[in-house]
């Protein structure tokens, strides 16, 4: 892998994780108003969101997509994970 192939993973990787810090901080009042929803986050703020997870993808223009865009689905239920 080239050096200008890791900066630009760097670069996807750094929008993603201040996209899913930034959801983590506001997510209490962001579920109030997506409760039930799958919402996609760029740039530390709700582009677009759906019910169903493949037509959000679909809704969400192709710029945003490989480029650290998160996808989440905000629920008040807590979901645990076994692993």
């Amino acid at each position: 892998m080239s050096v200008s192939e890791i900066e630009v993973l760097d670069k996807i990787f750094e929008e993603s994780e201040k996209n899913r810090l930034w959801l983590k901080k506001e997510y209490d009042r962001l579920v109030e108003e997506y409760k039930d929803k799958f919402v996609a986050v760029w740039s530390q703020q709700i582009i677009d969101y759906d019910n169903d997870y493949r037509n959000l993808l679909n809704k969400v223009p192709k710029e945003y997509k490989g480029k650290g865009l998160l996808i989440e689905y905000l629920t008040k239920e807590r979901i645990e994970f076994v692993l």
